[in-house]
């Protein structure tokens, strides 16, 4: 079953905590209306005064003194981030993602938002880089076409061709699709095309004529020859990193200071992002491994390090420190 998670926050971040870039403001797309997203609460008219000279409050209103207008923050912004699956299993789910972007996009109303997309492929010792090539949180923004014509939606002994995914929805290639370059807050006005579907003010960082949705149907689908050990969380903390990392080309200045922020996780499979220093659950360490026999591990291992099972149906996370030995029993 697909597991489609979405978490969210508003983030109000010091734009010169969050990068080295700057701080000049984004401004829209094109020229185009635009809001600041405040709201200024009516000031409190002041009550007549009194001139009793019995009064306690002689030469003063009575009671509280009126309310100062308050700015009261309502932000249209909103950053989304897509960490989507791309092993072997996700073809059909794919092509469920791209078929459900005209409605994704149209809920989001009137909003300012941009969405990102990378993939659950963060390498694992299971993995070769040179057939996975793991995003590792880089954001990508190629159409599915570009994936089809690479083979990404191959895998020989397997199955042949399950290009459908991304064909019976995309029609668009690479070439119809070039981004327009925008700026960003940390970018210092300097425009460039960036990783990620942009609208503000209802203009679109994408070519005259193409829709979000249309473009979005093309970008979603990301193939099925990523590592079959998806790291959700791992990709996610990695793509939301490198937003304030000068160097990264495809992620820096995504996330905007007063925008709230969503993740939505697309997979099929349980999380498998090990720590650091853990890898050898993957290698020589088979006590989490579903049958320590075999040459190799299934992603069972990846439950089975991160739960304590007592009984049917109860089943509790739990943290697995000191692994070292090979044939431990497993708790």
């Amino acid at each position: 079953m697909t597991a489609l998670v979405a978490a969210s926050g508003c983030t109000e971040r010091d734009p010169g905590d969050e990068t080295d870039g700057g701080t000049t403001t984004d401004g829209p797309v094109t020229d185009g209306p635009m809001t600041d997203g405040t709201v200024t609460a009516a000031p409190t008219t002041d009550p007549p005064t009194t001139t009793d000279p019995t009064s306690d409050t002689e030469g003063t209103t009575d009671g509280p003194e009126p309310a100062p207008t308050v700015p009261i923050g309502s932000s249209l912004e909103a950053d989304i981030l897509f960490v989507v699956d791309n092993s072997l299993s996700m073809a059909p789910r794919q092509a469920k993602l791209a078929a459900a972007m005209p409605a994704f996009v149209e809920a989001l109303g009137e909003l300012d938002y941009r969405i990102g997309i990378t993939t659950t492929d963060s390498g694992n010792p299971r993995c070769s880089p040179d057939d996975s090539g793991p995003e590792r949180g880089e954001l990508v923004l190629t159409s599915c076409l570009e994936r089809v014509a690479a083979g990404e939606f191959e895998l020989p002994g397997i199955f042949d061709d399950v290009s459908a995914a991304c064909t019976a929805a995309c029609a668009l290639g690479d070439a119809d699709l070039p981004i327009k370059p925008t700026a960003t807050h940390a970018s210092n006005g300097e425009l460039a095309p960036r990783k990620w579907v942009e609208v503000q003010g209802q203009v679109s960082n994408l070519p005259d004529g193409v829709s979000p949705a249309q473009a979005l149907k093309c970008f979603m689908p990301q193939g099925v020859t990523g590592c079959g050990f998806e790291s959700h969380l791992e990709s996610m903390f990695l793509a939301l990193a490198r937003t304030t990392d000068v160097g990264s080309a495809s992620n820096f200045g995504f996330m905007r200071p007063q925008a709230s922020l969503s993740v939505v996780l697309f997979s099929d499979e349980t999380d498998c992002s090990p720590a650091p220093g853990f890898e050898e659950i993957f290698t020589n360490n088979k006590v989490f491994w579903e049958d320590p026999d075999a040459p190799a591990p299934t992603s069972a291992v990846c439950w089975n390090a991160g739960v304590r099972c007592e009984g049917r149906g109860r089943c509790t996370p739990a943290a697995r420190p000191g692994i070292t030995t090979s044939r431990a029993t497993p708790a």
